[in-house]
């Protein structure tokens, strides 16, 4: 006979299964969705020169305009979470950039939440870092002009990247451009986020972050190890773009984050875009305040690059 403890496990269990199921489940129809977003929210396509490869199981879509020049080299780390998103949902994205900027753009396809630990994502945007400039001749990129960009998630993998390699005698990027990056996220921070006086943010913003955090880092005890960044004027950062958009739980951390960039002796270009939210950028081909955004950005990359 079974004992009500032994009912009671079997069904915590039972329980448990389910749950994975189902996020499981959800999680695949998001990255469809998000996927087969860009071709409707995007920028317009542009004629380009691409090439796909994979290294060690490391995808990589390669962008460059039709000329046989030399260029500047841009890597691209797409947002979404550590768990959605991916090479094909920021096409067009990276198309524009490339063609505008007339540049190398390239998509980094890393590993994600919650088939992959946060490390193993990282890792991935290390490699990734290594092979393009180990592989410059073959993509035709300047070695004195390479520029990491990401958004959101992006944005938290190309600061952790910069955090590994500037002390490391290699050929490291000109410039840094962060997207609404995730910076100096905090038990503190997440507790200041639940008192701001936007309904979205206070509510919508923070339930979807900490959803996001706990499938990644495993408990919110992790939160600091994982996502806060030490600064020191040790650490001498190449000129950064930071964007930030209204309606972000992320924005007062980001702000900070530049303050203290900006202390430490760091040339940043700071652009706030109001009346937007977290992920805006993404709709640069129906909207024109993410038009302008992408456009900033371009602006940037070739005016420093």
């Amino acid at each position: 006979m079974i004992s009500p403890l032994d009912m009671c496990m079997f069904l915590k269990e039972k329980l448990k299964l389910y749950n994975v199921l189902l996020l499981n489940a959800c999680l695949k129809i998001l990255r469809t969705i998000f996927d087969l977003s860009a071709e409707i929210l995007g920028p317009k396509s542009q004629a380009l020169e691409t090439k796909n490869f994979e290294i060690n199981g490391l995808k990589y879509k390669i962008y460059r305009p039709l000329t046989n020049h030399i260029l500047p080299v841009i890597i691209y780390y797409h947002g979404g979470g550590w768990m959605v998103g991916s090479i094909k949902a920021y096409d067009r994205i990276m198309q524009y950039i490339s063609f505008k900027a007339q540049a190398v753009v390239v998509g980094v396809e890393y590993r994600k939440a919650p088939e992959h630990k946060i490390s193993v994502t990282l890792l991935d945007a290390k490699l990734a870092y290594f092979w393009v400039i180990n592989n410059l001749k073959l993509i035709g990129g300047n070695k004195n002009k390479i520029a990491i960009v990401g958004d959101s998630a992006g944005g938290h993998i190309a600061i952790n990247l910069w955090h590994k390699i500037h002390r490391l005698n290699i050929i490291k990027p000109k410039l840094m451009a962060l997207i609404y990056p995730v910076v100096d996220l905090n038990i503190h921070e997440l507790r200041l986020m639940k008192k701001h006086n936007s309904f979205l943010i206070r509510k919508l913003g923070v339930c979807i972050l900490l959803y996001v955090l706990r499938h990644n880092i495993g408990g919110l005890k992790k939160i600091n190890f994982a996502f806060t960044f030490k600064y020191s004027n040790k650490i001498k950062y190449p000129k950064v773009f930071l964007m930030t958009a209204q309606i972000d739980p992320l924005t007062h951390s980001i702000e900070k984050f530049g303050k203290k960039l900006k202390k430490a002796g760091c040339t940043v270009l700071y652009k706030h875009y109001p009346k937007t939210i977290h992920g805006f950028i993404n709709f640069a081909g129906v909207s024109k305040i993410a038009a302008q955004a992408l456009e900033d950005l371009v602006i940037f990359l070739k005016n420093n690059l």
